[in-house]
């Protein structure tokens, strides 16, 4: 049931007031938020997620697809762990060509960055070095600009768990580009890259963050 007296407005039994001068100030904006305390405003977002999967099972590779169109991205992928050691590889549009370039830092790893800088590779590799040796949770955070006519420029963090607090955790830090001028990104995918084999756990997730241009 809905009820309205003055500024207030009852939902269901629940109390909500509106934000002085609102919404008449910010009208336009589609979003409709609640403080917790039932205060509700207008609020235009500059992020806003535009799209999220979580595997129910177990799975080699995780992708999205139609992403709305952006000028700039956070891809954010949460995997608890894995079948195997192995290598997460990220690419777009599903684009295997030898179409990125970049370089992964050794960070924590204690190993040599993997400078693919200057050489053309099938995908982006944010494990520094030979390859990962965890079976344990990862998390890698992307921050990628979308602006058509120009090549995908991007950053990283990666991060893994190391199979518990005894051994800590361990972080690198990379950048790259994806040489595709013609096209937006529209589609996000990682994927176990060292053997067919080998699969993200069951909910593994991947979020896609959007600026609202």
């Amino acid at each position: 049931t809905l009820t309205i007296q003055g500024s207030n407005l009852g939902i269901n039994g629940a109390q909500y007031r509106m934000q002085p001068g609102q919404p008449s100030n910010n009208a336009s904006s589609p979003v409709l938020t609640n403080n917790g305390f039932g205060q509700l405003s207008w609020n235009r977002f500059d992020i806003y997620q535009a799209a999220e999967t979580i595997s129910s099972s177990t799975i080699r590779e995780i992708k999205l697809d139609n992403i709305p169109p952006a000028k700039s991205y956070i891809i954010e992928f949460y995997s608890p762990g894995s079948s195997a050691a192995c290598s997460p590889g990220v690419f777009f549009n599903g684009d295997r060509g030898a179409n990125y370039a970049y370089v992964s830092a050794g960070g924590d790893f204690s190993v040599a960055a993997n400078n693919q800088a200057s050489t053309s590779t099938r995908y982006l590799d944010p494990v520094p070095g030979s390859g990962d040796s965890t079976t344990a949770g990862r998390y890698i955070v992307l921050n990628v600009q979308n602006t058509s006519g120009n090549t995908k420029l991007l950053t990283w963090e990666y991060i893994n768990d190391r199979i518990g607090a005894a051994t800590g955790v361990a972080r690198s830090t990379g950048h790259g580009g994806w040489f595709n001028t013609t096209e937006n990104i529209s589609s996000v995918s990682v994927q176990m890259m060292c053997n067919p084999t080998v699969t993200f756990n069951t909910a593994s997730r991947l979020t896609i963050w959007a600026t609202k241009d």
